[in-house]
């Protein structure tokens, strides 16, 4: 035992000191004119992050959506958009980075591609450089793509939401049940120079390709058949370029992947109607969803430190262990809005939010803050970016974190709960005896 304990004693001291120095947490600072911005995803490297800023046109006093890369050593950097001629007095040039390659050299999302357009198509940055995936496709978008760049993923047939500035799905009708339902119709592209994609339709059938492995070999996403048949989530393999049969799994829908299809991740819905009454007066929250991790064929619920209404992920580490994602919690008596919060999911580990795990090891920065979604992550499963609230603003903003894999002898927080604190210490050893006496 004494060996044992001068071989915890040694571990502690290493351990400790790599995640205290190791965990840290960076607002993406704002350009000019910007008053908001957004982190959609991470390279798998960790050391570029993409997405959105809202900047004020000065010339017609709107805000417009431009998207940015950011890196460590360059800061944020405004995207390549099409030119706009000289004396142009029409709408606004627009566009969202929303995922990234590998090293983070190619940024796909889309783009308006001409000056007056009222289109939005799947656009792709390669070292800066813009090209437009398709020109066939007025209303398309490129929402992820493979580590090296060869296999992108999409949809078309999206509808433009002026408030947000940015696409989404819109509805279509169907004749035959005389009913609506949200749709879209799959691309994929073998790179960036692909300009015929593969699409898939069907008429009064909706697909969604959400995601697509780091490796390049899967697509996931989700299926809603109006004319029978199942309907849920679904993986597609690609094949020599091509996008193989589809596959059923069970959760409803499903957004994200490992390589070798170690972990899909998704939601399924589930009916969550309770009334709640306090200060502000009843209050009723339904039609919620669950947070999900797909493997081996069986569904498992990722579970969150707290009652919730809704959870979803977005996002996974290569080996299919590591997920985050955003939950709305039930909300309060008062006031009756739930807020939402950024989670990360490890095995193992007890459920905790994002700002839950940094302020735990201390990262300073972080206390005023409200992380409310987190949006990509690196291929550990480490580098984390996303969206949140500073201070009592109301303005969005990205931020980048670093949380790593929990030690496997951080075993308690002090509390004698089994909650790890990110730090190896006498509470993880006092947890460990009393277990260890107990018989466990």
């Amino acid at each position: 035992m004494n060996t044992y304990l001068a071989c915890w004693a040694l571990n502690a001291c290493v351990a400790g000191a790599a995640l205290a120095q190791s965990a840290t947490f960076v607002p993406l600072p704002l350009p000019p004119t910007a008053t908001s911005s957004r982190a959609e995803d991470v390279s798998s490297d960790g050391g570029t992050a993409v997405g959105s800023v809202a900047l004020l046109d000065p010339d017609t006093q709107q805000t417009v959506r431009r998207p940015f890369s950011w890196t460590h050593t360059g800061g944020v950097h405004l995207l390549q958009l099409p030119e706009i001629p000289q004396g142009y007095q029409g709408p606004s040039i627009e566009g969202e980075a929303l995922a990234c390659s590998a090293d983070g050299s190619t940024i796909v999302g889309w783009c308006t591609p001409s000056a007056g357009s009222s289109e939005h198509r799947a656009c792709a940055w390669t070292n800066g450089v813009l090209s437009l995936l398709s020109q066939a496709h007025p209303h398309s978008v490129a929402v992820d793509i493979s580590d090296d760049g060869t296999v992108i993923v999409g949809m078309e047939s999206l509808a433009w939401n002026a408030a947000a500035r940015r696409p989404e799905l819109q509805n279509c009708y169907n004749p035959q049940f005389g009913s609506t339902y949200a749709c879209s119709f799959p691309m994929m592209w073998t790179g960036v120079a692909d300009q015929s994609p593969q699409e898939g339709r069907s008429p009064y059938d909706s697909k969604n390709f959400a995601g697509v492995s780091r490796d390049g070999t899967w697509i996931v996403g989700d299926m809603t058949i109006n004319t029978g048949g199942p309907s849920g989530g679904t993986r597609w393999p690609v094949v020599g370029g091509s996008v193989g049969n589809v596959e059923y799994l069970s959760v409803s829908g499903a957004v994200t992947c490992a390589d070798d299809i170690g972990g899909v991740a998704g939601w399924t819905p589930v009916n969550r109607s309770s009334v709640y009454v306090g200060l502000c007066g009843p209050l009723v929250s339904s039609n919620g969803s669950d947070a999900m991790r797909w493997v081996g064929g069986q569904s498992l619920q990722l579970a969150a430190p707290r009652a919730w209404m809704r959870a979803t992920v977005n996002d996974c580490s290569i080996d299919g262990k590591v997920f985050v994602g955003t939950i709305v919690p039930v909300p309060p008596p008062c006031p009756d809005e739930a807020v939402p919060e950024a989670m990360r999911w490890e095995p193992g580990v007890a459920a905790q939010t994002i700002r839950e795990v940094l302020v735990a090891r201390e990262v300073s920065g972080v206390s005023g803050w409200l992380l409310t979604q987190a949006t990509g992550l690196s291929a550990n499963g480490t580098v984390i970016v996303g969206v949140g609230i500073e201070g009592t603003s109301a303005t969005e903003r990205a931020w980048i974190a670093t949380v790593p894999v929990s030690c496997a002898a951080d075993l308690d927080d002090g509390s004698g709960s089994g909650s790890s604190d990110g730090s190896v210490d006498i509470n993880d050893l006092l947890y460990f005896l009393e277990r260890f006496e107990a018989g466990c």
